[in-house]
């Protein structure tokens, strides 16, 4: 896959100046896909065509952090019964590969939701420097959807859109129909809404609907990006490649700030992809009080 180097949009941590999160994909200057991967790092990777995921592979400081993607032993895409149904996803995708996206039209049932679960994730890890990101595209660019992830959710589109009696915040709109836009929201901006305005603690605030109890960051266990698109019959969500990412490659601690914690391998104790010597070391480390 050929990579474009160009200046990705400009980030505010103010969730006001909401317009700067939705931003074309294709430059009407270069007529290039606007990706900035000379500045990404730390890909956390929920979905990615196999074009995108072999950029992430080349890329040699700080390069995929932690893979999410779907295979259905320890990592799902669920969407609610009978909610959506396919529709057209074939074509180009976000980043200019002929590769299908993930296209779902509303049904007749009332209502409509999906998401991607990776089981339990220590989601310590997500400070303040990651980004999130993904391919968004629509056939109305009136009509709004909810994404979210973990207990955090916004609105993506023309018109409010209303979750469980709460008018959510809008992070931006596409400008035209069936063009593909990239969505970039700052972690800082989705800490900053779970806060203000949902009254949550942090991102990862949830309340598991079975046990009651509450669940925080290392412990949760709900989808990790999740979407609804509302009752309207016929309406379409389009989207691909989603991750999170750094614009620096920052070191990440996968158990926060206190004790290191396997990032999807059992035994790979410092997050490297491998488990070998230097995992029994940092144990050492923890143990001694030394890991700093």
């Amino acid at each position: 896959m050929k990579k474009i180097f160009t200046i990705a949009a400009l980030l505010c941590a103010g969730v006001a100046a909401h317009a700067q999160f939705v931003t074309p994909a294709l430059s009407s200057e270069t007529f290039e896909y606007e990706f900035d991967w000379a500045h990404a790092h730390n890909f956390v990777v929920i979905s990615a065509s196999e074009g995108v995921y072999a950029a992430m592979e080349e890329v040699e400081d700080h390069g995929i952090y932690a893979d999410m993607r779907v295979d259905d032993v320890t990592n799902f895409l669920y969407v609610w019964n009978n909610t959506y149904e396919g529709a057209d996803g074939s074509g180009e995708n976000s980043f200019g590969e002929q590769a299908d996206h993930t296209a779902l039209k509303v049904t007749s049932v009332g209502w409509s939701g999906g998401g991607f679960n990776s089981g339990t994730v220590d989601w310590r890890f997500l400070s303040d420097d990651f980004i999130l990101h993904f391919g968004y595209k629509t056939k109305n660019v009136a009509e709004s959807h909810c994404f979210g992830l973990g207990g955090t959710k916004f609105a993506i589109g023309g018109e409010p859109y209303v979750d469980g009696g709460v008018t959510l915040t809008n992070l931006g709109a596409a400008e035209e129909a069936n063009e593909w836009y990239y969505v970039d929201v700052p972690v800082s901006v989705l800490r900053q809404i779970a806060k203000e305005q949902l009254g949550f603690t942090d991102i990862f605030d949830h309340i598991d609907a079975n046990t009651g109890a509450h669940l925080i960051p290392e412990a949760y266990t709900g989808n990790s990006f999740w979407f609804l698109s509302g009752a309207t019959t016929g309406k379409e969500i389009h989207f691909d490649n989603v991750f999170l990412y750094t614009k620096e490659p920052v070191d990440v601690k996968a158990g926060g700030d206190d004790e290191p914690q396997p990032s999807g391998i059992y035994g790979d104790v410092n997050g490297d992809g491998v488990v070998n010597a230097n995992d029994i070391a940092e144990v050492v480390k923890v143990i001694a009080g030394t890991n700093e």
